[in-house]
């Protein structure tokens, strides 16, 4: 904890000398000082004086210092990934070797970053950028379901024409567009809609389900208890004649599929 506010002050009392050397300076010249040029100074200056180190650390090949940005980003990723698996380890986990699971954990991800050719790095960030795509396309459909499964969990009608709204909007977008990628991100969210559309009363039986599964502990075992009284019933109105047997297998098999559900809610 002292470690950590005695680096903290020293970053902070870098800073503050660098816009009081700042702002000395150009008042000295005469000169007018606003925050913006405060602040583009100081990042020039934190550039300045990281990019030779992080270009020596990183640049692997020729010094160069091409994703300079981006190596760093990755080198922190790893090293936070390196730490916990290290934790895992008994030979590293103890808390006597600390020292040198941190040595390990520093020193694997700096050698992977710095001899790390451009077609790989180029290959690594396209994977994430087609992650940080996906997420963004996929947040505004969850968000939208979500809201319709809640603030109108008792009208159905108006859940259908809820998704029939966002079809048509969906389906203007897709066809107005004239990027292939856009194209299919809205392609493909029309499709989710659309199957949203035909099972929405599954999904809302299934939400409502796992609710009331969560504000009641005993829950889960009476509905399959139930579930399974209803099997045998409509087993015993098929011996019996009562019900043709198509329709009753179905409604079992339904039944099944539905206990089966049930079973793996946690």
């Amino acid at each position: 904890m002292v470690k950590k506010r005695v680096l903290i002050f020293l970053i902070f009392g870098l800073m503050a000398s660098l816009v009081a050397s700042l702002i000395s300076s150009v008042s000295a010249a005469g000169f007018y000082v606003s925050s913006r040029d405060i602040s583009q100074s100081v990042i020039n200056s934190w550039v300045n004086f990281l990019e030779p180190i992080l270009q020596a650390l990183f640049g692997g090949y020729g010094w160069s210092g091409m994703f300079l940005f981006e190596r760093l980003l990755l080198f922190i990723l790893l090293i936070a990934v390196i730490s916990v698996a290290l934790t895992k380890v008994p030979l590293f986990g103890d808390d006597d070797r600390k020292a040198v699971r941190w040595v390990i954990t520093i020193i694997v991800p700096l050698i992977g970053m710095r001899y790390i050719n451009f077609e790989w790095l180029s290959a690594i960030i396209l994977q994430y950028r087609a992650l940080a795509i996906i997420l963004t396309a996929v947040i505004p459909f969850i968000i939208y379901f979500y809201f319709l499964y809640n603030v109108d969990s008792d009208y159905g009608a108006l859940r259908k024409v809820g998704w029939l709204l966002f079809i048509g909007i969906y389906a203007g977008l897709w066809s107005t567009t004239e990027n292939d990628a856009n194209a299919t991100i809205y392609i493909w969210t029309v499709v989710a809609a659309i199957l949203c559309l035909v099972f929405d009363n599954l999904i809302m039986r299934r939400m409502r389900i796992r609710k009331l599964m969560n504000q009641d502990t005993y829950f889960k075992t009476r509905e399959i208890g139930n579930t399974n009284m209803e099997i045998q019933k409509i087993q015993q109105q098929m011996a019996a004649g009562a019900i043709d047997r198509k329709s009753g297998e179905k409604a079992v098999k339904d039944l099944n599929k539905h206990k089966r559900w049930l079973i793996r809610q946690n």
